[in-house]
């Protein structure tokens, strides 16, 4: 835990000692003293606590950004959720998110989507008080912050009242506000690296939960594990790094090591397709294999239980670029297919009818 703290406050001593001191505190006060002795647990949140928890407030997104952070989804509890609640929620996912070393090396990002009910209940000043000590005491270190708020008269003034109250000179450097979640914001997020395709919530407003219940699946495995006693054992991973390579069932074009690997596999594909050798195609998969691995990538695919494990096995790992190498030669004859019968089909066109989509008038006229 000691090295979470340290890296939190950019190894200065005296700060990590009281972000330490401060985060005990809170662990004995909400969760007890064997939170003392313990990384907190799934089970450790009553069954109440478990429903809120469920229903997807705050969330850790499965994909990192393109620094290798991990990005957290927040979206403001309802007024009926108790103080005690939230602090409990937040100390647990928090605590989770720091055992990921990456992200205590280069800090959380987080994007902010608060509903007014959320905003209400943080401009109470008694409120502000005890959310700025548990904030205070989160074992890693914002690096990123993106605030969403709706653009309306009330959002703006209670919003840049919860900025200024909470936000300390170094995380209001590090924030950045939007218009609500709209399309432009959400090219504005992926500007900063964040997967928006990600983003646990509808155009609607209404949160979606698939990857948090099975996010939610993955803790309860560790616990299971560390309940055993073999706290280092579990060989799963929750969150694959940025270079790494993902097969599963439907692909993962959007994951950045998946972009990247088809890349290297296009670069060769004259090379694939002009020999017949055995040799010479193994040689230019190994050369596939090495560019992954010389980003520190790994080759992973997704267990029946739900999470990522590291294929050790080469022949697997050659079988499945082969069936890449398969798909992209596929997808480029079809393209060259798609290309040819338009510029066949073009010779049947009048010469003065421009390549646009007609409009009904111009149709009308021919």
């Amino acid at each position: 835990r000691t090295a979470a703290f340290l890296r939190a406050d950019l190894f200065d001593v005296k700060k990590a000692a009281v972000r330490l001191t401060t985060h005990l505190e809170m662990l004995h006060k909400y969760f007890g003293p064997d939170a003392l002795k313990r990384p907190l647990q799934y089970s450790d949140l009553s069954k109440i606590e478990q429903d809120v928890f469920r229903a997807g407030y705050n969330q850790v997104l499965p994909s990192r950004d393109r620094s290798g952070r991990l990005v957290a989804f927040l979206k403001g509890f309802k007024k009926e959720h108790s103080m005690a609640t939230r602090i409990r929620l937040l100390l647990y996912i928090y605590c989770a998110i720091s055992e990921d070393t990456e992200t205590q090396k280069k800090g959380l990002v987080c994007v902010y989507v608060p509903n007014l009910e959320a905003l209400v209940y943080l401009a109470d000043k008694e409120v502000q008080k005890d959310y700025k000590v548990v904030v205070s005491s989160f074992p890693v270190r914002w690096s990123g912050l993106h605030f969403c708020f709706p653009d309306t008269p009330m959002y703006r003034i209670i919003g840049a009242i919860i900025v200024v109250v909470f936000m300390g000179t170094d995380e209001r450097v590090r924030m950045k506000t939007y218009t609500g979640l709209t399309m432009e914001t959400q090219y504005q997020l992926m500007g900063y690296g964040i997967s928006t395709h990600d983003l646990p919530i509808t155009s609607s407003g209404s949160l979606k939960t698939k990857t948090h219940h099975q996010w939610i699946k993955t803790r309860k495995a560790i616990d299971q594990v560390r309940l055993a006693g073999h706290y280092n054992s579990f060989t799963g991973i929750v969150h694959p790094g940025v270079f790494d390579v993902l097969f599963s069932r439907g692909g993962n074009p959007s994951h950045h090591g998946n972009r990247e690997l088809h890349q290297a596999i296009g670069q060769r594909i004259p090379a694939f397709t002009a020999s017949t050798s055995r040799k010479v195609k193994k040689d230019l998969r190994d050369e596939v294999i090495g560019l992954v691995r010389s980003r520190n990538g790994r080759f992973l695919q997704l267990n029946h239980n739900g999470w990522w494990e590291e294929i050790q096995d080469m022949n697997i790992i050659h079988e499945k670029i082969s069936a890449a190498v398969y798909e992209n030669i596929r997808k480029a004859a079809a393209m060259k297919n798609q290309q040819q019968n338009k510029s066949d089909t073009d010779q049947f066109l009048p010469p003065n009818i421009k390549r646009r989509k007609l409009d009904a008038d111009s149709f009308c006229s021919l």
